[in-house]
């Protein structure tokens, strides 16, 4: 008798579990697939941004990046190169002598000027271009310095020099004088010396052969 009781007592305690369970599970239900992919959904999303929402937003690069079009002409390189590399003369401040085969510049016609009208400025034209062409030969002689400067200005060779008459401004005369001489007239047919035999003294001088005599001077080499 005793052990029926016991019997009844735990069915009827384990009809009470069960209907407990039942009770629970209509209040707190068991999530379903869906449900619990739609936590996991959002719990990825919003886990990760809430830890990059404190990183500052990528900036976009302002920075140009140049670009170049390369075009090449070889005809027009070679043009620019020639021009480098062998620049046409002035011929606004340059004058062809044709009796030094090269450019001269102003100076040089300036200092040639210079030279006949303090040198020959008392005489006709014939003998102020005899004057520049004694210049212009002995820049052509190897015995004599390579410069316009160096011909003038060498010791002793040009009166002009030694008395300060070369500082004289020339005249319009002695300019064309002096050009006559540079495009190639030379009326001493290629003298190197000239003198006035009234005035010098010098023993050497007259010994040198005679060219040509033009006026006061006699021209030599």
């Amino acid at each position: 008798m005793p052990h029926r009781r016991c019997r009844k007592s735990l069915a009827i305690f384990l009809c009470g579990l069960m209907c407990l369970f039942l009770w629970q599970a209509d209040i707190y239900p068991v999530l379903g697939q869906d449900d619990m992919y739609e936590i996991i959904f959002v719990n990825s999303n919003t886990g990760p941004q809430s830890s990059r929402s404190n990183e500052p937003p990528p900036t976009k690069s302002t920075t140009k990046i140049p670009t170049y079009n390369i075009i090449v002409n070889n005809d027009q390189y070679e043009n620019n190169k020639l021009s480098q590399d062998t620049p046409p003369p002035d011929t606004g401040h340059q004058v062809l002598s044709r009796s030094l085969g090269r450019f001269v510049t102003e100076e040089e016609v300036n200092l040639l000027s210079r030279v006949i009208y303090g040198e020959a400025r008392g005489e006709n034209f014939e003998g102020q271009v005899a004057v520049g062409a004694v210049v212009l030969n002995r820049l052509k002689d190897p015995h004599f310095p390579k410069t316009m400067w160096g011909v003038i200005y060498q010791p002793g060779a040009f009166t002009a020099v030694k008395d300060q008459q070369i500082h004289l401004d020339p005249n319009d005369v002695a300019y064309k004088a002096a050009e006559a001489a540079l495009s190639g007239d030379d009326p001493t047919n290629g003298a190197i010396y000239y003198y006035n035999p009234r005035l010098t003294k010098d023993r050497w001088i007259k010994s040198r052969p005679v060219i040509k005599k033009i006026g006061n001077h006699t021209f030599s080499i």
